[in-house]
């Protein structure tokens, strides 16, 4: 994170992005890396890894909050995040956001599922749904701060996407007075979050492959990481030779997406949706109301009558509107 320019930082991010050989290597090395932790189970291996990426998480983005307000233009910041421009909002923004949201918290995946699955029997879900939405939107407005004040100091383009953390902030963070120590632990922060949601994913899915197929964690954590593993492959073909084969093309939403991005947005916001979609209609009207008065811990009171009600009647048709208008641009 020596002083480069933009050029500079562009044609290594390129060069690596050409170089399908170590993202292959790169890949492989993070997998194997999930399935040594998820292979440990969720005490031994999960929790244990939590436990030490959530305390980097949270002092990594104290800091760099801290340096965004002395050394960036946190009134910018404050601006771009908190003043909402409502002309940009329509069913497209709306599906990104709630995929967002739901990608963020784990809903869609299975993940809080299979995690919950391990949960004490007189654990409240209401009191932890509420805690986990407190922690998530505080971490998110964490990051914001620790991140634009940066980006407007430097004059650099906030809707950058990849190229903005991968190109741009590193000629930032190059030009700045401890640029190298708060760059380097951006970029754990950054990779720190990513591993967090790999494994709860892969924890996911494993857990239903044990159920479904009855076999062993270490197997079922195998095929996960293998499948994921081809995933990763095709991502990283489409950087490349695949760059310009652009499949879904016919779907109004995903015009001009090649396999990559098409996967992101797929994966997070469409499907994620879908899931919601057909967990929330499977749980409002096909499971016994006994068993969910006892898989949340609740009792029969009015906030669960209100609950039940936004299950079953609210939530479906907003998701299946915000879905079809999403993507089909209608």
């Amino acid at each position: 994170l020596h002083a480069i320019s933009k050029d500079e930082s562009l044609s290594a991010f390129d060069e690596l992005m050409a170089n399908p050989v170590r993202l292959i290597f790169w890949n492989t090395v993070i997998h194997i890396l999930i399935f040594l932790i998820v292979k440990r189970g969720v005490q031994g291996g999960i929790e244990k890894a939590v436990k030490v990426l959530m305390p980097i998480l949270f002092v990594a983005l104290f800091a760099m909050v801290i340096y965004g307000f002395v050394s960036g233009d946190m009134k910018a910041a404050a601006t771009f995040l908190m003043e909402p421009d409502f002309s940009k909002v329509n069913a497209r923004t709306v599906m990104m956001a709630i995929g967002q949201a739901f990608f963020s918290i784990g809903i869609g995946m299975g993940a809080l599922i299979a995690f919950g699955a391990y949960l004490p029997a007189d654990y409240s879900i209401p009191k932890s749904a509420v805690g986990i939405i407190f922690a998530d939107t505080g971490v998110a407005l964490l990051a914001g701060f620790a991140i634009f004040p940066l980006v407007f100091a430097f004059g650099l383009d906030p809707s950058g996407g990849s190229g903005l953390t991968f190109v741009t902030l590193p000629v930032a963070f190059g030009q700045m007075p401890g640029g190298i120590i708060f760059g380097s632990i951006f970029f754990i922060l950054l990779f720190a979050a990513a591993l967090s949601s790999c494994i709860g994913c892969g924890e996911g899915v494993a857990f239903w492959i044990m159920e479904k197929f009855d076999v062993g964690r270490t197997r079922a954590i195998l095929y996960t990481v293998i499948a994921a593993w081809i995933v990763g492959l095709v991502t990283i073909f489409s950087l490349g030779d695949w760059a310009h084969f652009y499949p879904l093309e016919f779907i109004p939403a995903m015009k001009g997406m090649n396999i990559y991005v098409a996967i992101d947005f797929l994966a997070a916001n469409i499907l994620l949706l879908i899931s919601a979609l057909f967990t929330s209609v499977f749980f409002g009207w096909f499971v016994p109301n006994k068993i969910r008065l006892e898989s949340i811990n609740v009792s029969e009171s009015g906030m669960y009558h209100f609950w039940l009600i936004l299950v079953r009647f609210v939530i479906p048709p907003i998701l299946l509107v915000v879905l079809v208008k999403g993507v089909t641009g209608l």
